[in-house]
């Protein structure tokens, strides 16, 4: 799939399984949204100018209504980024509870410092915060803490990226 440039819930991942390999993901307000078991890999999932004073973007809002649901959204090894505005102009979230029983899992991706250290933000007028799950697991934040500015003059051998 590749995508075409959008801000509103513009992939609807509505139901069964989905598969999704090196997309590229447009977006702003959970333009990643619905109640699939949908795992995307490789994608380039970019955030765009929310466009209006006060906004914000979301990447994801997963949508699980029954704790018996087989379903929820991972995303691995993709890239999160920034694009059309400075990155300190609007806060940007990974996801948000669509419904009670939501589940996202982020891990092994890279963001560029896009990402609001919260990472994640509740949906306004959600109460069931006990009954959700959001994870992020050997994820890598470029640049989180200005690292490639003054990490080299330490001497001291890092890495930058997954092992």
């Amino acid at each position: 799939m590749r995508s075409d440039i959008s801000y509103f819930q513009h992939l609807y991942a509505y139901s069964l399984w989905q598969f999704y390999r090196e997309c590229d993901i447009y977006g702003t307000m959970d333009f990643i949204f619905g109640n699939a078991a949908a795992i995307f890999q490789k994608c380039n999932l970019v955030l765009r100018e929310p466009g209006s004073r006060g906004a914000y973007n979301v990447m994801l809002a997963h949508g699980r209504t029954d704790q018996g649901q087989n379903t929820g959204f991972s995303l691995q090894n993709c890239i999160i980024t920034a694009s059309g505005y400075s990155r300190d102009a609007y806060e940007s979230y990974l996801g948000r509870p669509w419904r009670q029983y939501s589940r996202a899992v982020i891990m092994q991706s890279s963001m560029d410092g896009v990402i609001s250290p919260k990472g994640w933000i509740e949906w306004e007028g959600s109460s069931a915060f006990d009954k959700m799950y959001f994870a992020e697991h050997e994820n890598v934040v470029a640049d989180f803490i200005g690292g490639t500015l003054w990490l080299p003059s330490t001497g001291v051998t890092y890495a930058l990226g997954l092992g």
